[in-house]
């Protein structure tokens, strides 16, 4: 597979996609060719994953309608008594796999791309295209299993179909692009009042992207299912005006009280517009400036660059130095 945005919206251009679809509507891709992903990743490699013997808790999960497993019941702890290390909560293999097989609880993979070489190269190439942090989890769901019950994201997200099949259901979004971490409480009460806007069975090879704040779930049908969602960690503009906002706190304009006479509403319109003018310039001032920061730094390269130019220099400096020697020289 080609590790870029063209190859991952195909047949949709990437303008197409930021123009029409980003953060406004779902779209579904139906390729129709089982094969799209070959080469990314598949059941093959994720079978080959969960059989390494250092995978532990939290990077492997297990969930079942909307209840995360507890650790104690598909991990335990190794202890090496000649070097004195212990491990705690590495993956039984065993109990993963009687857990998934016969009571229906999912796998998930979480930041699969700092552990799996194909999907990292993925993550780094969309990260370098998009200048957003990049995740992609991995969830393997049995047949007629659900993982997650109704709940929404904050983040935007694609869906690719790796494996077997699953069905998404998408409702309303009564939050209008959801903030990182803003609350979602019990996500249930809502579904009395929430219409179902797009029910579909993804198969393998399809794409599906999500905008945040869609309330969804998700269930396997009658074949096991493997697939993998991309979140895009964008940061939205609220994010830098609050640090506009804490830079701004530091001005002497803002040091200062507020005249007495607002209280008496003397004065209250020339105050407010002296303070608006200091805020605006400041606004104009530090806006600037953040944002060349905030490009600059998502221009920094992928979620492996900095290691990579680590490996650069490490090999540099272990390379072996010739020096010339006067004859007879030790």
């Amino acid at each position: 597979m080609k590790y870029t945005t063209e190859h991952l919206l195909k047949p949709v251009s990437p303008d197409a996609f930021l123009r029409t679809y980003f953060e406004k509507e779902r779209l579904l891709i139906r390729r129709g060719d089982a094969e799209y992903y070959s080469g990314l990743f598949g059941i093959e490699e994720m079978v080959a994953f969960l059989q390494k013997e250092n995978n532990a808790y939290p990077h492997v999960r297990m969930v079942k309608d909307g209840r995360e497993t507890s650790y104690n019941e598909f991990s335990s702890s190794m202890s090496f008594k000649e070097s004195r290390i212990n491990f705690n909560h590495v993956i039984n293999r065993e109990r993963v796999s009687r857990l998934f097989l016969e009571q229906g609880h999912s796998v998930i993979v979480y930041q699969s791309q700092t552990a799996l070489d194909p999907i990292r190269r993925f993550c780094d190439a969309l990260e370098q295209e998009w200048r957003v942090r990049v995740q992609a989890n991995l969830y393997m769901t049995p047949v007629g299993a659900q993982g997650f019950t109704l709940h929404y994201d904050t983040h935007d997200a694609f869906i690719l179909q790796l494996e077997g099949e699953k069905r998404w259901r998408l409702y309303d979004r009564p939050i209008h692009l959801p903030f990182d971490g803003e609350p979602m409480q019990n996500p249930e009460q809502h579904r009395p009042s929430l219409t179902c806007v797009f029910d579909e069975v993804l198969r393998k090879g399809d794409l599906l992207y999500v905008p945040r704040g869609h309330f969804h779930d998700v269930s396997a049908t009658d074949v096991h299912s493997l697939h993998m969602t991309v979140g895009l960690l964008t940061t939205p503009w609220q994010a830098l005006f609050r640090r506009v906002v804490e830079q701004l706190e530091k001005e002497d304009f803002m040091r200062a009280t507020v005249p007495l006479a607002v209280w008496q509403q003397r004065e209250l319109a020339a105050f407010k517009d002296g303070l608006k003018a200091a805020v605006m310039a400041g606004l104009d001032s530090k806006l600037d400036a953040l944002v060349e920061e905030y490009l600059g730094r998502q221009a920094g390269g992928s979620a492996s660059a900095g290691i990579d130019r680590l490996a650069r220099s490490f090999a540099e400096q272990a390379r072996p130095r010739l020096r010339a020697v006067a004859a007879g020289g030790g």
